[in-house]
């Protein structure tokens, strides 16, 4: 998480605002201690961090502390997209081809057989093995390149392996 502090710093004038019986409350208990307050302002003024000063009354103070805090989560926790259900297909779909093409290293001997097959007036290209040997690894990264090189505007592609995982779920 990052260092975001939040300082505020009382004007000299608040004190006018504060009830009599409650004014103790805000004062300084004697002049080390105000002396130390001194201090310690004076060093967070000198530092990176911006200082909210206010000088109205506790219930403005306390809004102004409440919205600067929703801020902050706000901007560490940007609103959540709800995707409906065949975008969101769309989506995990995509996100399978991303996590799968990152585990593609080396073998573009089979990425160039591929190509070829696609270009070719071939039939259907079946790529079979034991599972876990990389199949849908070479297929993403396939796909991945091909879009990224193609002008077509229509491509297909599903992943069974994706399919059930999501029809397990």
């Amino acid at each position: 998480m990052r260092e975001r502090p939040l300082f505020y710093f009382r004007d000299h004038s608040f004190i006018e605002s504060v009830d009599e019986e409650q004014r103790n409350n805000f004062l300084s208990e004697n002049s080390i201690y105000e002396e130390k307050l001194i201090k310690l302002k004076d060093r967070i003024s000198k530092c990176k961090y911006p200082i909210r000063e206010f000088s109205s009354e506790l219930k403005k103070f306390g809004e102004m502390v409440l919205n600067d805090l929703w801020c902050l989560i706000d901007n560490d926790f940007p609103e959540v997209k709800i995707f409906e259900s065949k975008e969101r297909f769309s989506y995990e779909h995509e996100i399978f081809v991303q996590s799968r093409s990152n585990l593609f290293i080396g073998r573009n001997k089979y990425i160039e057989a591929i190509n070829k097959h696609v270009i070719g007036d071939t039939p259907p290209l079946i790529l079979k093995g034991d599972s876990g040997i990389g199949k849908s690894a070479i297929l993403a990264k396939w796909t991945s390149l091909y879009r990224s090189k193609s002008n077509e505007d229509f491509f297909f592609f599903t992943f069974v392996e994706f399919l059930l995982k999501v029809q397990i779920i």
